[in-house]
């Protein structure tokens, strides 16, 4: 991990319950009043900074921005509003929780409890899981307890770490006026890219509920909002490649996240219309009026077109590399998505840490694999790079 710059006189400490390693900010009353305004029953205690503190990242004021300094990335962030300063320390937050409670489930997903029972929402990247999560906090029969991190405890309770949705902006034109409104009233943490739903039903830090559904989220062009069957084995595909928890302990998380999803109903929701999905998410959850269909074949995944191999690129500052057992995972928390990738491709993410071009990435390749053609590696690389930039885990230099 990355080390933190040590303390000046005017940096103050918070220690957040159920965490030891604190956080550290530099000249940066808004964003401590962020802190306060936008966690739900989180509350830190406030002292002042020590040369021996640990922090696990620090915040100062530069000019007009703000710089969050952090041992999970490997440069700093710049230029911050206070907004994206209070998204890239809640982030921290998320991962030293995982880091000091390796035996919980860190599941990517949102979490709402409907009657008592959590319902957890998976998706792919764009599947629309935040904006739902921050529409589900306009209904007073819904409590959220999370749209990105969700952890389960190993007596299988979902936890709320009081961290409010966030929702990219601008809106999108389709919402409905209500929803405008909501987001109007109920989002004092705005810039001009991220809003957080401080709302009323924005469970409380340490909420705990059973989980007692599994929803893959499936957005369309058009079409009405329907559940659909999900199988087992695709509900564990979904909870295995969302576990972004930092344990290595695979043996045991197999068996828990199997557990899981037994004593789970699993469904499938497939929608176009926002309103549409969140009025069926209300018959079947809180009137018991559910209408199953079949389990459904997803649509391809768009083609991409290979990137230029002359073109230059990097990391994207945010992304953590994941392991679990064989499998590998990128996630992007400030995007909400999870890339799962291969030994190769971890290694071309991993070579990106320093600026290059798909031409030297190939050149490395083809000496590591004589075996193969020049033009197979070269093609691979274009199209591999593709898949990158669509996933938002690297930028172009």
């Amino acid at each position: 991990m990355n080390a933190v710059k040590p303390v000046k006189p005017s940096t103050i400490r918070l220690d957040f319950p159920g965490l030891t390693r604190p956080i550290h900010l530099r000249d940066a009353e808004p964003v401590a009043n962020a802190l306060q305004v936008g966690l739900s029953g989180w509350r830190p205690s406030v002292q002042a900074a020590d040369a021996s503190d640990n922090p696990a990242s620090a915040t100062h004021r530069r000019g007009g921005a703000y710089v969050v300094q952090s041992t999970y990335l490997d440069e700093p962030m710049d230029g911050l509003t206070v907004t994206g300063a209070f998204c890239a320390i809640v982030a921290d937050l998320s991962e030293i929780w995982s880091e000091e409670h390796p035996k919980d489930l860190m599941l990517h997903a949102g979490g709402v409890v409907i009657a008592g029972q959590v319902v957890a929402f998976a998706g792919e990247a764009r599947a629309g899981k935040s904006t739902l999560m921050a529409r589900l906090t306009a209904e007073a029969w819904a409590q959220v307890l999370c749209d990105d991190v969700l952890p389960v405890q190993p007596d299988g309770q979902c936890l709320g770490l009081g961290i409010p949705p966030r929702l990219r902006l601008p809106l999108p034109k389709a919402v409905s006026a209500r929803f405008r409104q909501h987001v109007q009233d109920n989002a004092p943490l705005r810039d001009g890219q991220y809003a957080y739903l401080a709302a009323e039903t924005t469970a409380p830090h340490g909420t705990k509920a059973a989980m007692g559904a599994f929803v893959a989220l499936t957005r369309l062009e058009s079409g009405p909002a329907r559940f659909h069957d999900l199988p087992k084995v695709q509900a564990m595909a979904h909870v295995l490649t969302r576990n972004i928890s930092l344990s290595d302990e695979t043996d045991p998380f197999l068996e828990r996240a199997q557990n899981l999803v037994e004593g789970a109903v699993c469904l499938r929701l497939v929608y176009s219309d926002l309103e549409e999905a969140v009025a069926l998410i209300r018959q079947a959850f809180c009137d018991g009026l559910i209408d199953i269909g079949p389990a459904m074949d997803l649509p391809p995944a768009p083609v991409l077109s290979p990137v230029a191999l002359s073109d230059s690129w990097a990391q994207m500052a945010q992304v953590r590399l994941r392991q679990r057992g064989a499998e590998t995972y990128l996630w992007h928390p400030q995007e909400n998505s999870v890339l799962a990738v291969n030994p190769i491709a971890a290694v071309v993410w991993q070579l990106l840490s320093e600026s290059q071009t798909g031409d030297a990435i190939a050149k490395t390749l083809a000496e590591a694999f004589p075996q193969v053609t020049p033009a197979t590696i070269r093609a691979d690389v274009a199209l591999l790079l593709a898949q990158f930039e669509a996933a938002g885990v690297i930028r172009r230099r």
